[in-house]
Parts: structure tokens; C-alpha cells; sequence
């Protein structure tokens, strides 16, 4: 915290050490008394604007010393592909979460369902990306985001076949991740290369 505190100091603004605070803020409103929000079903949604639309233009912000409206379109991809993560992490223990009175999406939806949303959000992810750089709002080199589709198309067809059957998919959070990792992978060095070509 102390290195944000010097950033904001060095830009004169409390602006990156706002979005920060908002951040931790729904990070206590996911886990911590009295809120707890994550046993409600709204761990998803607090996982997306804090490590999305929040924390990316926190960091836009530290490095540019203003904010863009291009930080959108990236920034709500990053915390698509990281909400899918905490979504997936729900699959294999549904009786156990509606036991202790976890209300998960999956819980909620059922297994069935849910993975019909994580196939509609990748799908969402990567159709969002394509218009993005289509009407430039994105680098076209963005498109190296596509990176991750291999471990997407994985995750879809492991939910999709056995979204009911939890040592099954027990793993799926992990390969969640590896989809996560290739695609915010791709997505950095395509704006670094677009960077690079001014």
C-alpha cells in the first residue's frame, strides 16, 4: 500500500489509490463480515469490476497519469476471464456449498446451466475482443488474446460433458486459469506490440 500511497503523491492524486481502496473494498464485501456477499452469489460480479474495470485502470492510470476511455473494452475482458475462474471453482462441491448455505451461481443455477454461462461467456469474451478491433477500440494485434481459446475451448467441452460429475471437474478451475493466463498473455503483448509500432 505504501508504494500506491507514493504514487499517488508523485501524480499529485488520489486517483490510483481510490480505485485501489474500491477494490479491497469489494474484496471485504466477497468474504467479510457481516457482508459475505460471496455466500449470496455475487462473488462473480465483485470479482469483475475489482479485478476488471477497477484494477485495470488503476494500473493504466499509475503507469499513462490519466484515464482513457480505450481502457474499457480491455478492462472488462480481463475481469470477464478472471470471474469465469471463481465461477468454475464452484462446480465440484455443490453439495457441500448448499450444505453450509453457500447460494454460488452453480448452486443456484444448477451445474447444467451454469456451464451453458461459462461456454456464453467465453463466447461473449472473445466475440467482444473481435468487435473491439473491428471498430478499433482495440489494437488488431489484441487478437493475440486468441491465445487462450485453446484452453477455453477445453474448459467449455470438460462442463459441457461432465458439469455434473464433481471429480470430473474438479480440475476445471485450473484449466480456468491456463485459459485466463494465455489470454491475458496474448492481450499484453498484443498492446505492447502495438506500442512498439507507435
Amino acid at each position: 500500500m505504501g508504494s500506491i500511497a507514493s504514487i499517488a503523491l508523485a501524480q499529485g492524486d488520489g486517483v490510483v489509490l481510490t480505485l485501489v481502496l474500491l477494490c479491497c473494498l469489494l474484496g471485504y464485501l466477497y468474504q467479510g463480515p457481516p457482508f459475505r456477499w460471496g455466500y449470496r452469489g455475487w462473488g462473480e460480479i465483485l470479482c469483475f469490476w475489482s479485478f476488471g474495470p477497477l484494477a485495470t485502470s488503476a494500473a493504466f492510470y499509475s503507469q499513462a497519469g490519466y484515464w482513457s476511455p480505450m481502457v474499457i473494452m480491455p478492462a472488462c475482458l480481463v475481469g470477464m476471464t478472471t470471474s469465469i475462474i471463481l465461477l468454475c471453482s464452484h462446480f465440484h462441491q455443490v453439495a457441500d456449498d448448499r450444505a453450509s448455505g453457500k447460494l454460488s451461481p452453480v448452486v443456484q443455477m444448477g451445474t447444467g446451466r451454469s456451464a451453458w454461462v461459462v461456454i456464453g461467456l467465453w463466447t461473449a469474451t472473445y466475440g467482444l475482443l473481435l468487435i473491439g478491433a473491428i471498430a478499433r477500440a482495440m489494437p488488431w494485434t489484441s487478437l493475440l488474446m486468441g491465445l487462450g481459446i485453446p484452453s477455453a475451448w477445453q474448459l467449455c467441452q470438460l462442463l459441457h460433458q461432465f458439469h455434473s460429475v464433481p471429480n470430473q471437474v474438479s480440475h476445471a478451475k485450473f484449466v480456468a486459469v491456463s485459459a485466463h493466463f494465455w489470454s491475458g498473455l496474448g492481450l499484453g503483448i498484443g498492446y505492447w506490440l502495438s506500442a512498439l509500432n507507435g
